[in-house]
């Protein structure tokens, strides 16, 4: 399947600068959170996900022509 993968701010050191990817998968089932796990992206940094601009939870199921946008998390004072 393929899908789209955006890490913003950030997040974009686990995949060595690119903001954007698109990723051909093996796989036909897969959630946000296992996607994450490839590229050693700790959830303890990401704020929220989106799949087709819509907000999800770390376990939704991917699926073929998805656009997953991650969200880093944020602090400041």
């Amino acid at each position: 399947m393929e899908i789209t993968l955006l890490l913003k701010g950030p997040l974009k050191k686990y995949t060595d600068g690119a903001e954007l990817l698109e990723l051909e998968l093996d796989e036909n089932e897969l959630t946000v959170s296992e996607l994450l796990q490839r590229f050693k992206v700790p959830t303890s940094s990401v704020s929220f996900v989106q799949v087709n601009n819509a907000k999800k939870d770390l376990n939704q199921l991917i699926k073929g022509g998805d656009t997953i946008t991650v969200n880093p998390r944020v602090a400041g004072g």
